[in-house]
């Protein structure tokens, strides 16, 4: 049977999202997201809560950022993709954080 089939299983918890602004030193701010992703469940299902398919098809940015919205959305467990995308889309928005290709 499908997981998401099952009709008794409860609501997964709302999680809080960090709140520092650009003002907060760059270490608390990246602890705080990092604490954020971990409490975040593991998904250990075997079964995908999200599309990340067309992402690792080198779709768009924008793709990666609606995942990563979607999953704050549900709060459902996720797999180690969707914790990279959360960490992208909770640090677009710092100048401070050097990409690597």
């Amino acid at each position: 049977a499908s997981i998401k089939s099952l009709s008794d299983l409860p609501c997964p918890p709302k999680l809080e999202l960090p709140r520092l602004g650009n003002s907060a030193p760059p270490g608390t701010r990246h602890r705080s997201i990092q604490k954020y992703i971990e409490s975040f469940e593991y998904n250990f299902t075997g079964e995908n809560f999200f599309n990340v398919k067309g992402v690792r098809q080198n779709q768009s940015l924008f793709r990666v950022l609606e995942v990563a919205k979607r999953v704050i959305r549900d709060a459902l467990p996720i797999k180690c993709v969707e914790a990279v995308y959360l960490g992208i889309y909770l640090t677009q928005s710092m100048p401070d954080i050097e990409r690597l290709p």
